[in-house]
């Protein structure tokens, strides 16, 4: 990543930070080596049925309403370590689904065996969130 973009990153995830101060797991962002993202792409494909989606179709995903959902959302659970987030073509826009992961990038589900996150259709994803993507599927937030 070129020095500039890790200079703003770093200053948005701060005043993000600053902004959601009760667990955040703002601490990074990590794009997982391909071996990793394959892992979790397989087990989030069985599960994605049991994944809620959202009724509405949203305007726009920003950047800082993908990071406040793993904020204000995250499960009480104490294996969640991490947020995930992974942004796939859809007929109406894009999906984009965000989880919860465990220190060792395993999907956290419930007590049923669901998956603590969403599945969100958006017509457009702002710059920012489209900078923190790259040329990836996945992006990890620690």
């Amino acid at each position: 990543m070129p020095l500039e973009f890790r200079r703003r990153q770093q200053q948005k995830q701060d005043r993000i930070s600053s902004e959601y101060t009760s667990n955040s797991i703002v601490d990074g962002i990590v794009n997982l080596h391909e071996s990793v993202f394959n892992t979790i792409s397989g087990i989030l494909s069985s599960l994605l049925d049991r994944l809620p989606i959202e009724p509405n179709i949203f305007r726009e995903m920003t950047y800082e309403a993908a990071i406040s959902y793993f904020v204000n959302e995250r499960p009480s659970d104490p294996r969640v370590k991490k947020g995930a987030m992974v942004l796939q073509s859809h007929t109406k826009g894009k999906l984009f689904i965000q989880f919860f992961l465990d220190a060792e990038n395993q999907i956290v589900c419930s007590s049923k065996g669901n998956p603590f996150g969403r599945q969100v259709i958006v017509q457009k994803i702002d710059e920012e969130l489209l900078e923190t993507f790259g040329q990836e599927n996945l992006v990890i937030i620690e």
